[in-house]
């Protein structure tokens, strides 16, 4: 039962440390497709995803 909860928390974690990285960039001013897709590179998520978070 615990294994599955790894995946969980893993994933968890991961958006955690995108909504971070989002949230520190966009102080700085907002987020354009060119930061958008290198999020996403560096997360190994799609690029919506990035932009639905931002």
């Amino acid at each position: 039962m615990s294994d599955s909860f790894e995946g969980v928390s893993s994933t968890a974690a991961r958006v955690g440390a995108m909504q971070e990285a989002i949230d520190k960039l966009e102080r700085r001013g907002p987020i354009g497709p060119t930061v958008a897709s290198l999020l996403a590179e560096i997360f190994d998520v799609e690029h919506h995803a990035v932009l639905e978070l931002a």
